[in-house]
């Protein structure tokens, strides 16, 4: 495990958040830092523990927690005033921030969650906001296919709210060349997956499945992590 000591603006580039995001994540509790003179620093163990805890739904004051588990439902029609966000991009915990400190009386719930899976909790009512980010293989367009297949009947907006890069992590300098999805089926190339249901699972499904790739047929395709930052 690298040992080394992160700053502040290094994890807020490895979360795609604001540096006094980080600032805040620290004073609610929520990340772990520690001090080298005046400036606050963080292990790779300190963000993989924030990303792992914060895959629970929960409000940014603390006052309660729900787990997104079996035993529990949620409902976002019920009378408390919870407003509930379902989704793993990391911009979200900026608008339930926001929410928090504008919407008086209004509790932002947080579920960490896939884009697939938090579309069918979307489907059952028990989120107010899903979102997603995957890539429909037969159309070559993004959301908008899989909204309608997974939303029958079910009124909603979609707000196209920012782009960003998809693409392999390799070993620097690329030894293997890796370029693109085929190469992934070579025997000296072993990869790590993300989880079913993730918006990046999904675009490498499709483009196997267009290729006409069997996912077993790739090394390390079984093999799961639930975040990037996890390997």
């Amino acid at each position: 495990m690298d040992n080394k000591a992160l700053t502040t603006q290094e994890v807020a580039d490895m979360l795609k958040i604001a540096k006094n995001t980080v600032y805040e994540l620290v004073k609610r509790g929520e990340l772990n830092s520690y001090k080298i003179g005046k400036k606050l620093r963080y292990s790779i163990e300190d963000v993989e523990n924030y990303i792992e805890q914060s895959k629970t739904i929960k409000p940014l004051n603390n006052t309660s927690q729900y787990r997104s588990d079996e035993n529990k439902t949620f409902n976002s029609s019920s009378t408390d005033n919870s407003f509930v966000i379902c989704g793993q991009d990391l911009m979200l915990d900026i608008l339930s921030n926001y929410i928090e400190r504008h919407e008086k009386g209004v509790r932002a719930l947080r579920s960490y969650i896939g884009s697939y899976d938090s579309l069918i909790q979307l489907y059952h009512g028990k989120v107010n906001v899903a979102t997603c980010h995957m890539w429909d293989g037969d159309s070559g367009q993004y959301n908008v296919p899989f909204v309608r297949r997974l939303l029958p009947g079910i009124p909603a907006v979609i707000i196209h709210l920012t782009y960003r890069m998809q693409g392999f992590y390799v070993a620097k300098g690329n030894p293997k060349n890796i370029l693109t999805w085929s190469d992934l089926k070579r025997p000296d190339i072993t990869m790590i997956n993300r989880e079913k249901g993730a918006g990046s699972r999904v675009l490498l499904d499709e483009n196997l499945r267009l290729l006409g790739i069997r996912g077993s047929s790739i090394n390390g395709y079984n093999r799961e992590a639930e975040s990037h930052l996890i390997l």
